[in-house]
C-alpha cells in the first residue's frame, strides 16, 4: 500500500489509511483502528531547475522552523540518520497531546512525517510511536 505519490514504504499490520475520513485537503494519513494517535505525510518533490542539495543541516533547521510555527517549543530527543534517505526527528511532549516531526530526504525532495497523539498511558503511546518510527525509517523516494 502506498497512497503517497513519491514515496515507497508499507504501513505496518493494523495501521490504515483514514484519509478520506478526514477533512478535504487533509494530507495522507494513517491510523490503528484501536490507536491513539495519526501519522501524516507531506512531500516537496524537487521537479526542475537546479538540483536542490538538501542535507542533515538543513532538516535540521527545517525541523527547528516547523517547531517554531507551531508554536512547539523546542525539541527533544532530537535523532540522525544518514543513508540513502536522511532523516532528523524530534520529539514534542504536550499537555495535552504528544508530537514527532521528521524531516526527511534523499538530497533532493523533502518530506515532512508527523505523529500526533492524545495524552494516553505511555506505554500505549510509545509502542505506537515506534511503528510510526519503524514504518518512517522504511521510506525511500521513488524516482
Amino acid at each position: 500500500m502506498n497512497g503517497i505519490a513519491g514515496l515507497d514504504f508499507r504501513p505496518l499490520v493494523g495501521w490504515s489509511d483514514i484519509t478520506d475520513e478526514l477533512e478535504a485537503g487533509t494530507p495522507f494519513t494513517l491510523a490503528k483502528v484501536d490507536g491513539v494517535g495519526a501519522l501524516q505525510f507531506s512531500v516537496a518533490r524537487h521537479k526542475g531547475g537546479r538540483q536542490p542539495q538538501v542535507d542533515l543541516s538543513a532538516l535540521s533547521a527545517l525541523l527547528d522552523e516547523f517547531a517554531r510555527n507551531q508554536g512547539l517549543g523546542v525539541p527533544v530527543a532530537v535523532r540522525s540518520a544518514t543513508g540513502s534517505t536522511m532523516i532528523v526527528s524530534g520529539d514534542f511532549p504536550g499537555k495535552d497531546e504528544f508530537i514527532r516531526a521528521w524531516y526527511l530526504s534523499d538530497g533532493s525532495n523533502i518530506a515532512l512525517v508527523t505523529y500526533t497523539a492524545v495524552r494516553a498511558d505511555a506505554v500505549t503511546r510509545g509502542l505506537e510511536a515506534a511503528e510510526a518510527d519503524a514504518m518512517v525509517r522504511s521510506i525511500r523516494f521513488e524516482h
